[in-house]
């Protein structure tokens, strides 16, 4: 899944694999704003056969939280 998820972010934003990590920042390293936040969690979503509260997305910072939130679904 962590795979996958990696890929999914690494596609959506164009950074390399390899530069994506569980400690990676959504806003800082990745650049993501709060708009591609909630985009990519509704292609998570759609990718994981999963849903993410709106309150879980709000507290989203890293790919290990988005980790976690999939790991809880």
């Amino acid at each position: 899944m962590e795979e996958k998820l990696i890929e999914l972010i690494s596609n959506y934003q164009g950074i390399p694999k390899e530069n994506i990590t569980k400690d990676s920042h959504l806003i800082k390293d990745l650049e993501l704003s709060s708009y591609d936040i909630v985009d990519l969690s509704c292609e998570i979503e759609d990718k994981f056969n999963v849903e993410i509260p709106d309150d879980k997305i709000k507290k989203l910072q890293t790919i290990g939280d988005v980790i976690n939130v999939l790991h809880i679904q």
